[in-house]
């Protein structure tokens, strides 16, 4: 049981450990190198996903009437829509984030305000910073995205070398 809390047991072999983290360095380094090009190669494999799912469920949902046939296609649709207008479509799930961050920021600000008590004051101000974080992703939805990729690229990045330091240590 101890063994499960770290993830990683000593029955683990180092090297695959070792594999992993070089895999994570190599990958983490090319989405940061170039965030905006890795978003549009994730938005197209997801679309090929999609077209893939909604094919398979096509077949499948043989005689199941329009029940049967209707999520399939939905799918099929949101992939080639991915695949052929990826910057369109990823600006428009950003915006849609935005408007949610911007409506969430507005409700917990105004909510925090009319309580005005101390905790409220931390409240408030978290919904301010949530309502701009909005309105930024809103204006400019490209930029923000590459940014986000970065953030994930550097995150993946950090977690190969970890498991490359601990396949050095697992070897010693």
């Amino acid at each position: 049981m101890q063994g499960h809390d770290r993830g990683l047991t000593s029955s683990t072999p180092w090297g695959l450990v070792l594999a992993i983290g070089v895999v994570a360095v190599a990958f983490g380094a090319v989405v940061a190198a170039n965030p905006f090009d890795s978003l549009r190669t994730v938005t197209a494999l997801i679309g090929v996903f999609l077209i893939v799912a909604g094919v398979i469920g096509l077949v499948a949902g043989r005689g199941r009437g329009a029940v049967g046939f209707s999520g399939p296609i939905v799918a099929v649709i949101g992939g080639v829509i991915l695949l052929f207008l990826p910057g369109v479509t990823l600006k428009v799930a950003a915006v849609a984030v935005g408007v949610i961050l911007l409506v969430w920021g507005i409700v917990t600000a105004l909510a925090a305000w009319r309580e005005r008590g101390r905790t409220s004051d931390a409240s408030a101000a978290g919904g301010v910073v949530l309502a701009v974080l909005g309105l930024v992703v809103i204006v400019w939805p490209g930029p923000t995205l590459s940014l986000l990729t970065l953030l994930f690229g550097i995150a993946v990045l950090v977690f190969g070398v970890a498991m490359i330091v601990q396949a050095i240590r697992m070897r010693s």
